[in-house]
């Protein structure tokens, strides 16, 4: 190890010129990586399970897979006057969608199930042509957009809610949130551990060191993380973690440093 740390040491600026092209590098991949975590969990290795399921589904194939389930909320009845124009302009602009494979709504089925009591509410069953869920999150957006240019040309368009909910929706925004409350937490955090920085080395420069560190550390993870998407599911969950362990070891690292040239310059430790 002696002779690779005087090597290293030789040609430090090499060594601080690498690692700087990689965080270069890493800080542009590592903004895709947020889209391609997921909550689910699963594995692409095929099992025992997995062919069950593949089985299952081309013996027996279900009417509804993959599905959005969109609510809208009327400020009168949804089944007569405006409401029931609105309420036909989606369920028409839906089914002309290339990823719809159909929309099961009250319109249709006059079912009391699909209206509540007071019949200013409805839901729209949207079952969707992709079976997979990665493709199917890639849709929220879509769907969401569609249905507010739907409404725009309403005069009373802000009369009316609609939202576009399930499992895949829920999934994108939980990955939504916990990305943004990561960036929250890292602006959060940082001015507050640079002021216990500065206190605890006495110096601007020596404080901004470790939180330069950890900004690596973060984004170069985040890169290998995006990696590894590719090979193993990874959880959303995972953005917090990098965070929290990426901070502290640049922070913990530095301390540490800190610590032991304090040690060593000790008048007891000389003796």
């Amino acid at each position: 190890m002696l002779p690779l740390a005087r090597a290293l040491v030789r040609r430090r600026w090499i060594v601080i010129a690498l690692w700087a092209a990689i965080a270069v590098y890493a800080s542009v991949t590592a903004r895709n990586t947020p889209e391609l975590l997921n909550l689910r969990g699963g594995s692409r290795v095929e099992t025992e399970a997995s062919r069950v399921d593949a089985q299952l589904r081309s013996r027996f194939r279900t009417p509804i897979s993959e599905f959005f389930a969109i609510t809208l909320e009327a400020p009168s009845p949804v089944d007569s006057g405006r409401p029931a124009v609105v309420l036909d302009r989606i369920h028409t602009a839906l089914v002309h969608q290339p990823w719809v494979r159909g929309v099961i709504s009250y319109r249709d089925t006059r079912d009391s199930s699909f209206i509540s009591r007071d019949r200013r509410s409805t839901v729209l069953i949207v079952t969707l042509a992709s079976e997979s869920p990665d493709s199917v999150s890639r849709l929220v957006v879509p769907a969401r957009v569609l249905l507010q240019e739907t409404l725009r040309p309403f005069l009373d368009q802000s009369s009316y809610r609609v939202r576009v909910t399930g499992r895949s929706p829920l999934d994108f925004d939980t990955r939504a949130l916990s990305s943004a409350d990561s960036r929250r937490g890292e602006l959060q955090l940082l001015p507050l551990t640079l002021i216990i920085l500065v206190l605890a080395f006495g110096a601007l420069v020596a404080a901004l060191l470790p939180l330069i560190v950890g900004y690596f550390t973060i984004v170069v993870s985040l890169a290998i993380i995006g990696l590894l998407t590719q090979i193993t599911p990874m959880s959303v969950f995972v953005l917090t973690l990098t965070t929290m362990i990426g901070l502290g070891v640049g922070i913990d690292y530095s301390l540490d440093r800190k610590s032991t040239r304090l040690n060593s310059s000790h008048p007891y430790r000389s003796r």
